[in-house]
């Protein structure tokens, strides 16, 4: 059985070391620390299979509006293509919408993007490279233009 459900941030660590193969020991990110963030984790038969952060963030390309970044969705290799990715971001931005967001958006890696898309998702801008030289895109979603929530239930 699939769940989603709030995480203190000390947990999405590990996660974010073996998902992203990152090299660092601390996977601490400084927007973990903004007021208001909060981390999500996907549990499958009760075992931590993957998270995901959202960071109340204004977006350059649109500073009006109140907005939320995501950052770090991430699901161990084992458990992708099981619906565990789609379940943490629709949460995340159910959650985000809830809490006021009229958007949310984040960098995505490219071979990620088809993933957001498929999710109302879209692209702006051209690629360029992030913090860690990976080829990424800016992407976002407007909820004003999308269809509302697809999630079943708030966390």
């Amino acid at each position: 059985m699939i769940s989603v459900h709030p995480i203190p941030v000390e947990l999405t660590y590990d996660f974010r070391r073996i998902v992203f193969d990152r090299l660092q020991d601390d996977c601490r990110w400084p927007e973990d620390e903004i007021d208001g963030a909060f981390h999500l984790g996907g549990f499958v038969d009760g075992k931590l299979k993957g998270v995901c952060s959202f960071y109340p963030r204004k977006d350059d390309d649109r500073p009006g509006e109140k907005a939320f970044q995501i950052g770090g969705l991430g699901v161990l290799k084992e458990e992708r293509g099981q619906g565990l990715g789609e379940i943490l971001l629709l949460a995340g931005e159910d959650k985000a919408r809830r809490l006021g967001a009229r958007h949310v958006w984040g960098n995505a890696r490219i071979e990620s993007a088809e993933f957001y898309e498929k999710y109302g998702w879209t692209t702006i801008g051209e690629p360029f490279r992030g913090p860690e030289g990976q080829a990424q895109v800016k992407m976002f979603k407007d909820y004003a233009s999308s269809d509302g929530c697809r999630c079943g239930g708030g966390v």
